[in-house]
């Protein structure tokens, strides 16, 4: 049974906790980095995060429905099957892909369309990133002093 009262999320290595999900997806320590699907219950999927942490770096997988809130609509996350959608280019399967998907008809799309929100938040992996962006974090972090 899902309760909304519960913490997010603490982590495993570090024990740093997350109270709310507002509290998680400001967090500038979390990177996301993919989804685990669990197709006959999608709400019980994971959404993947690096806590990005000198003292840290484990994975944390969030269970998908802990999210649900952010579409500000009620949903039902119903079971699918990648491939079912003549539109289905089985994305879904794929951890690390966290675009959009172009299948109109599946229950699925729900958790992609979370994927979307969330990707609004939190940051995204490196090797996700264009040579562009990486060249302006690192640019931006040249005057930084190391210690």
């Amino acid at each position: 049974m899902h309760t909304e009262n519960q913490n997010i999320k603490e982590c495993s290595m570090c024990k740093k906790c997350w109270k709310n999900l507002d509290n998680f997806l400001h967090d500038d320590t979390l990177i996301f980095n993919g989804y685990q699907p669990f197709f006959k219950r999608p709400d019980k999927g994971s959404f993947l995060f690096t806590h990005d942490r000198d003292d840290c770096g484990t994975t944390l997988l969030v269970e998908v429905w802990k999210f649900k809130k952010l579409l500000n609509r009620e949903v039902d996350f119903l079971p699918f099957k990648p491939g079912e959608d003549p539109d289905c280019d089985l994305r879904c399967a794929q951890e690390t892909d966290l675009t959009s998907c172009p299948a109109k008809n599946c229950n699925g799309t729900v958790v992609r369309e979370l994927i979307q929100i969330v990707k609004q938040y939190v940051r995204k992996p490196m090797t996700s990133l264009s040579g562009d962006e990486i060249d302006r974090i690192i640019d931006g972090n040249k005057g930084e002093k190391s210690e």
